[in-house]
């Protein structure tokens, strides 16, 4: 967790995950071994299940590791995943367009057990979402960008403070933002997840 003022909008481009991020996108996580890195191959997105996996995994409290892809699913705009050590992969989520389109950013488990993320596009404006997930994929979209005082078009992880606000990046602002959003039918700039 992280403890910011949140008076603030820190000026910042942060880079979550680069090293893992760059073996996700070759399909690949790493294991390492005393003679250095051994890269095995868990497994291949074929569209259906997702393609395109720009962000890092996250490693659940319950051991799996969830993951988003930008693309493919049944609706082609992007899925959530959760994979074990074993290259396992369960689709947990399609998104559809109005729930959310192609997140790029990796997820985060908060204390409630659910998962949260951004989608880069869709919702009710096409300007991307902030969502929750459980870990059997049931998905609730939590707020559509504005394009406004917002944000717009999110690309990188939702951070949590120990307040419980939510930081994310504004791509066309290159700001950080702490917003709350108080109940899931809410659609103003401020909100809590």
């Amino acid at each position: 967790m992280i403890d910011l003022d949140h008076s603030q909008n820190l000026a910042a481009r942060p880079r979550a995950g680069c090293f893992l991020a760059l073996l996700l996108l070759a399909g690949l996580l790493a294991s390492y071994g005393q003679a250095g890195v051994v890269f095995t191959n868990l497994y291949s997105f074929s569209g259906n299940d997702g393609a395109n996996p720009q962000a890092a995994l996250v490693q659940g409290s319950d051991g799996y590791f969830y993951g988003t892809t930008s693309a493919g699913g049944t609706n082609n705009k992007g899925t959530v995943f959760k994979i074990t050590s074993n290259g396992a992969l369960t689709s947990l989520y399609s998104f559809s367009g109005n729930d959310g389109a192609n997140p790029s950013a990796g997820l985060m488990q908060c204390s409630d057990g659910n998962f949260y993320g951004t989608s880069t596009n869709g919702g009710a404006q096409d300007n991307g979402t902030v969502f929750k997930i459980s870990t059997n994929g049931a998905l609730i979209s939590l707020y559509s960008f504005t394009n406004c005082d917002d944000g717009v078009n999110p690309q990188a992880a939702l951070v949590q403070g120990s307040d419980g606000y939510f930081l994310w990046h504004d791509v066309r602002r290159h700001e950080l933002r702490w917003h709350r959003i108080q109940n899931q039918h809410q659609r103003g700039a401020q909100y809590f997840v």
